[in-house]
Parts: C-alpha cells; sequence; structure tokens
C-alpha cells in the first residue's frame, strides 16, 4: 500500500501541475491542430474581404495610404449598403491634414455600419497598467462602435483563440468582430470612448477560433478595384465586409493551425473565422483551467485504483484504454460539441503511471524473488548436493544464480519424492478423476503389472469391498478409507487422498493399498482367543463350582472344598477381567448419552450384596440434577464396578465407603473414597499398569489378578476422561477421581 500511495502521489502531483499550468500545452496544441485541419468548415458567404494586397499597392500607392484614399474607398463600400464594416486600420494618429481627418469620419458615419479599431497599451503612462487609445476623435465619432483587435498567442507562437471582451477597469471592450456581429445584428454597443477607469486589464469569455482550412478560404477582393468601381454593388450589399492588409510589406500575418511556414494567415482572414464562427455559432469553448486539472486527475485516478484492484493484465488493457479514451473523448467533444478538453496532463500522468508503477512492482517483486531464493537457497537439502561457487556481484548474475540453485534444488527434490514413492513398501497409484492411472510405485506394477496406463475399475475387477462401495473408494471429492479384499484373499486398506496439480487442473487422486491382512489374521486370532477364554476356560471352573454345591460333595473336608472353589472364582474373574480389558482396547463402542448418576447407582446395587457380608456400607452421593456423559454404558458400569470392587477389598476394617458425583468445569466428577491403608508411594506409578496390585506393604493382600485398575484406565483413555488416585491422608484411605467431559443436551 506504501507503494501505491508514493507512486499515486507523485502521478496526480504531476498530473495536476500539468493541467493547471498548461505544462503539457505543446501535445494539446498538436492535437488540437490536427483536428481542426481534418475538419474543415464551411464559410459563410455573408463574409467578404476587402484586402489591402500587393496590387493595391502597387495602383494606389506605398503604405499608409492618404485619408482621402481612405475616404473614398469607404464611399465605394458604403454604396453597396453592407450588413456591418470592420475597417482594420489604425487611425490613433492625426493626419496631416484636419480636413482629410474629418471627410474620413463623415464617411464612416454615413456607412452606418463602420467597426473601429482601437489600441489598448501596456503599460500605460504614468506607471498607469494599460491605456486605451482609440482613434481620432474626429474619425472615431463617425463610427458606430469601436473594438480592439489585440491577437493571443500561444506559447509556440501560433494564433488559436480569442478573447470577446477584455474589461478595461469597469468597462468592457468587446472584440472588433464582435462589435461588428452586434451591428449587424442590431445589438447595442459598449461605449468605449470615454476614458477607462482604474483596474486591472481582464479578457474574459475567451474562446477558441474554428479555423474553416488554410489562408484564402474566403471570397476577397482588392481594395484597389473597389476603388477603381470595379465591383458590383450586389456583391457586398447586405453582407458584413472586413477589410485589412494582406501585402507581405505590411506584415500583417500570422501562424495559425491550418497555416503553412511559407504561407501565414493574414490577420484580416483571422478575424473573418473568428466572425464565421460567431455567426454559425459553432465558436470551440476551452475547458476553465478548474475543470481541465479535475477532468485529467480523475483518469489518472481511474487508472491509479485500477492498478490496486486489478491484475497486471487487467491495468495493461485498462491503461491501453486510458490513453485511447482521452484524446479520443476530447476530439468528440471538439467535433461534435464544440468543446476543448485538453487530454495531454491525464496522458501525461498515465504514460508516467504505467511505467512507474511496473517499475515498482518489477522491483519489489526482484527484492522478493532474491529474498526468497536466498532463504530457499540456505535451508538444507533433502540430500547432499556440491557446493556451488559462490555468485559475482552484478544483481543480475546474483539473481540467476539463485534460480539455477533453486531449480536444482527443486529437480532434486522431485527426484527424490520419486524415489521415495517408488521405495514405499505400500502399493501406491496416482489416478485422475476419470480414473486413470497415471503413476504406480514399484510395489504398486507388482500387484497390478499392467498398471501404467489403465483404468483403477479394471485393475480391481474381481476385487471386493468390506462395507465401501468400490465406485466411492475409486472417485468422489473427499478423503476416503476402506478396505477391499482381493480374489486371491488379501486384505488391503485403501486410503485415497485428493491431489491439486494445480489452479487450472483437473484433481487427481492418490490411492494407497496398504497390506493389513497379518492384522486381519492377528486379530481373527484374538477374538479365537477371547473365544477360548469366555467359553472353553469358563466352563469347566463353572462345572467345579457347581459340583462343590451339589450333594455329592458331602462328606469332603470343608477347608479344601473352600479353597478349590476361592481357586475357581478367582480363575473365573481372571478370564472376566482379560475379556472385558481386551474388548475395550479394541472392540467397537456403543456411544451414547447417558446419565452417570445412574450408571453409579446401578454398580453401587450390584456391589452391595457383597459390602453386606463383609458389614460395609457405601454412601452414595449423587445431585438431584443429570450428570450427562457421552459413553458405552456397558463399559462405563464395569469401570464403576472395578473401582467399588476395589474399594471394598482395600476398605479395611472402618467398613465403609464414600462415591460422590458432581459437575466441575465442563467436566463430570466421581470420586470413591475408602477407609483402607491406601496406596504404597513406590507403587503409584505402575498402579494403572495391568497385573499390578493394590495395597502397602503393612495392608492384607486382597485376591486378583491386577486387570481391574487397567481395565478403568482403557474406559477412561477411550471416553476422553481421565483417572487419578491420591491417599485420603495420614490416616489412610485412598481416593479414585474420575474425570469425563460433560454433555450439556441430551
Amino acid at each position: 500500500m506504501g507503494e501505491w500511495l508514493l507512486t499515486a502521489t507523485f502521478a496526480l502531483t504531476l498530473t495536476g501541475l500539468l493541467a493547471w499550468s498548461g505544462g503539457a500545452s505543446r501535445l494539446d496544441h498538436l492535437l488540437y491542430d490536427a483536428l481542426v485541419r481534418q475538419a474543415p468548415q464551411a464559410t459563410s458567404d455573408d463574409i467578404i474581404l476587402v484586402v489591402i494586397d500587393d496590387r493595391s499597392l502597387q495602383e494606389v500607392g506605398v503604405w499608409p495610404w492618404p485619408r482621402q484614399v481612405h475616404a473614398a474607398l469607404v464611399d465605394r463600400i458604403a454604396e453597396a449598403n453592407p450588413k456591418a464594416l470592420a475597417y482594420d486600420v489604425l487611425f490613433v494618429e492625426p493626419g496631416s491634414d484636419p480636413a482629410a481627418d474629418r471627410a474620413l469620419g463623415q464617411a464612416f458615419a454615413r456607412t452606418g455600419v463602420a467597426a473601429l479599431p482601437l489600441v489598448i497599451e501596456t503599460p500605460g503612462p504614468d506607471g498607469a497598467a494599460f491605456a486605451l487609445r482609440p482613434p481620432v476623435g474626429v474619425i472615431a465619432r463617425g463610427a458606430a462602435g469601436l473594438g480592439q483587435v489585440n491577437l493571443q498567442f500561444d506559447r509556440d507562437g501560433v494564433v488559436r483563440r480569442a478573447a470577446l471582451l477584455e474589461n478595461a477597469g469597469a468597462q468592457e471592450v468587446p472584440h472588433l468582430v464582435e462589435v461588428a456581429r452586434r451591428i449587424g445584428q442590431g445589438l447595442p454597443l459598449p461605449d468605449v470612448a470615454r476614458p477607462a477607469t482604474g483596474g486591472p486589464l481582464v479578457r474574459t469569455r475567451p474562446i477558441l477560433i474554428p479555423y474553416a482550412g488554410p489562408p484564402g478560404h474566403y471570397r476577397s477582393i482588392s481594395a484597389s478595384s473597389v476603388l477603381a468601381g470595379e465591383m458590383p454593388v450586389e456583391f457586398l450589399q447586405g453582407r458584413y465586409v472586413l477589410l485589412g492588409a494582406t501585402a507581405a510589406g505590411l506584415h500583417d500575418s500570422y501562424a495559425t493551425p491550418t497555416s503553412t511556414a511559407a504561407q501565414l494567415m493574414p490577420g484580416v482572414e483571422i478575424q473573418a473565422n473568428l466572425l464565421d464562427a460567431l455567426l454559425q455559432g459553432r465558436a470551440i469553448q476551452p475547458l476553465n483551467p478548474w475543470m481541465q486539472t479535475a477532468l485529467a486527475l480523475g483518469l489518472v485516478l481511474v487508472l491509479l485504483i485500477g492498478l490496486l484492484r486489478l491484475a497486471p493484465r487487467e491495468n495493461l488493457l485498462l491503461g491501453a484504454t486510458l490513453i485511447l479514451l482521452a484524446p479520443g473523448a476530447s476530439a468528440i467533444a471538439l467535433i461534435s460539441f464544440g468543446l476543448w478538453a485538453p487530454p495531454a496532463a491525464a496522458l501525461t500522468g498515465i504514460l508516467v503511471v504505467l511505467p512507474l508503477w511496473a517499475w515498482r512492482r518489477l522491483e519489489a517483486s526482484s527484492r522478493y524473488m532474491v529474498r526468497e531464493l536466498a532463504r530457499f537457497s540456505a535451508e538444507p537439502d533433502l540430500v547432499a548436493r556440491p557446493p556451488r561457487s559462490p555468485a559475482g556481484q552484478d544483481i543480475v548474475a546474483r539473481q540467476i544464480a539463485l534460480m539455477e540453485d533453486a531449480v536444482a534444488r527443486a529437480q532434486d527434490a522431485r527426484r527424490f519424492a520419486l524415489d521415495t514413492l517408488q521405495g514405499l513398501p505400500d502399493p501406491t497409484l496416482v489416478v485422475t478423476a476419470a480414473g486413470d492411472v497415471t503413476f504406480a510405485n514399484t510395489a504398486a506394477r507388482e500387484l497390478f503389472p499392467q498398471a501404467l496406463n489403465a483404468k483403477l475399475p479394471t485393475l480391481l475387477e474381481g476385487w471386493s469391498a468390506d462395507g465401501t462401495p468400490l465406485e466411492d473408494l475409486m472417485r468422489g471429492e473427499t478423503r476416503l478409507a476402506g478396505e477391499v479384499v482381493s480374489p486371491r484373499g488379501m486384505i488391503f486398506q485403501v486410503t485415497r487422498v485428493r491431489h491439486q496439480p494445480g489452479a487450472e487442473a483437473p484433481p487427481a487422486w492418490i490411492v494407497r493399498l496398504t497390506d493389513i491382512t497379518p492384522i486381519r489374521t492377528a486379530a481373527a486370532q484374538r477374538e479365537r482367543l477371547l473365544q477360548l477364554l469366555s467359553h472353553d476356560m469358563r466352563s469347566p471352573q463353572a462345572s467345579i463350582l457347581a459340583m462343590l454345591e451339589s450333594p455329592s460333595a458331602e462328606g469332603a473336608s470343608s477347608a479344601i472344598l473352600q479353597r478349590i472353589g476361592g481357586y475357581a472364582r478367582r480363575t473365573l474373574a481372571l478370564a472376566d477381567n482379560f475379556i472385558h480389558l481386551a474388548r475395550a482396547e479394541s472392540s467397537a463402542m456403543t456411544w451414547e448419552i447417558l446419565n452417570l448418576a445412574d450408571i453409579a447407582t446401578e454398580a453401587v446395587d450390584d456391589i452391595w450384596p457383597q459390602a453386606q457380608r463383609a458389614a460395609t456400607t457405601i454412601d452414595l452421593d449423587v445431585p438431584a440434577e443429570e450428570l450427562l456423559v457421552r459413553g458405552d454404558r456397558a463399559l462405563l458400569s464395569r469401570a464403576l464396578g472395578n473401582l467399588l470392587d476395589n474399594a471394598l477389598k482395600y476398605g479395611g476394617p472402618s467398613g465403609k465407603i464414600t462415591c460422590a458425583l458432581w459437575a466441575q468445569d465442563g467436566q463430570i466428577v466421581c470420586e470413591i473414597t475408602d477407609r483402607g491403608p491406601g496406596v504404597a508411594e513406590d507403587a503409584a506409578a505402575q498402579l494403572f499398569q495391568p497385573f499390578q496390585r493394590l495395597g502397602r506393604p503393612d495392608a492384607p493382600r486382597a485376591g486378583g489378578a491386577g486387570l481391574g485398575l487397567s481395565l478403568v484406565r482403557e474406559v477412561m483413555h477411550r471416553h476422553g476422561g481421565e483417572i487419578s488416585c491420591r491417599n485420603a491422608g495420614p490416616d489412610g484411605g485412598a481416593i479414585f477421581t474420575l474425570r469425563l467431559p460433560q454433555v450439556t443436551e441430551a
């Protein structure tokens, strides 16, 4: 963002300065001149030029002409009764003959439509900012109106514009052709004969002149022809007549957009183009500096926002569009609407922004690439590579060296990955979404000799799936694992993982087949062992107990019978605990929402007869609200029963066991406390290991195989809970604490 702000600040500042100051006006002038030349205008038949050309000077005499000649020329024009006469000759100095000045003034008065030029001197006399110099009084009084003929030159010396009004202090001085237009249309004129009051000289109502074409576009007649009476009256009748000099020696020719270096345009013809634009309403209005600046800044700002939000290709397209739009819109506005919006400042800003931003982005990308490549080069290789010679000081050479090193490391990593996949003991395939096998490691080719370029469904023909359809294992959008059985009876676990090669590339799947036949065989053997323990070993012990309680056992020694019964019951308990522990470790659990208080109550009820025979009381403390947990009812009941049984065995002579339950910090807590000797400190670390016995060295030992607490620990582990044990105090007693995650809603 900082790079963008710096670029935006520089570009907007540069564009604003160029638009406000006209610093890019040369480019604007080139475009404007080309448009004016390519869009010629039809000239008005109402405008006629009477020119003081070289022929007139030869026939009438050298310049300046006497006032009598001017009076005769004006009278000839007045005979045609023109609509207006703009006589572009200065008469600001009295002539040598006052009578001739009066005669000229009277000739202008007889036309009734004569407009004469005045001069605005800058600076004026006595320190004044300017001074108005109208024609000699007797001549000025004969004019219908006075106007200024100041030309406005652009920086390249070309006349493209004119100010229709110049505010000379508090009075308006219109342009000479504006005066002629007002005379011809019968509009009122300002009084400019009186001296101007103080104040600055300000040009207002600026317009651009839409030149009709190169010099010589308007109809003209030589002044000598008019004096000689060679002009038909109808030629000037009812028209706007502009009189001015075109002779080369009078130096009244200027550069215009439609003129050439070899053929400048006379001032009188410039006035004719200006008058024609006013009469036909096609004067070109330039945008004021504020609007020019705002428009240029707006176009550059559009590009800057695009640079912040669009991709490089889109930014290039946006920049090209703006580069074409700026001059194109200016051309349309000029030709269709007579409005000139200079595009050069906006074009300059755009052409500065694009390479500047590209350079800054390239610089940032280069720095990032060098930094990341250097960091990548500093990382340890997967495989040992020979050291590279250090790069030179040249930054490009260093970047090339870093890139070569990164490519080499990437190739090494690719080869390492391929070698690793090839060396995997499990058959591994890469399969497209269409089911085509594109990669098969060595183990896969041993399992499927025709794996490469084959279809996965074809390879798995004759295979069967355990629970999961083969179609789901072979295709889909999610990670999946299942088991399949080969025609030879081998069992494989199929793991499928999605692989996305690239943003635009279709996905593929990495399929791994793990041979779990030995695992399933061992599981079957384990299940057979459990069946042996649960049936084949329990049945003889149950038969022994039944025989001891039968009438046939009468007469045998009571002590021997009790010992045989005790051994049989211990054998049955050992088998039960082993079976429960094995199933707790491996069997699937039946999950449901349970009230642990209900399970504790059932466990207390189950052990109550044994507690009665041992003269032991069991206090059950449960709250009124439900203590909900999620788990397997059988396993939780067995775990609580084992803890209560241990408490009964090791409870000591006090004959009291406490079972309390409560909710705490999102957990259900169950504490079972006895009054026995407690747990020996050296046995606490192995307390929950299989075949470990509780007790202290000074405490009596009870029967058991040491599997009860192992079962409790495994049940807690599978339920996401925990079990702990601590001594109640110096007087003895052990406290076993169970913690299970609480379920807030059933």
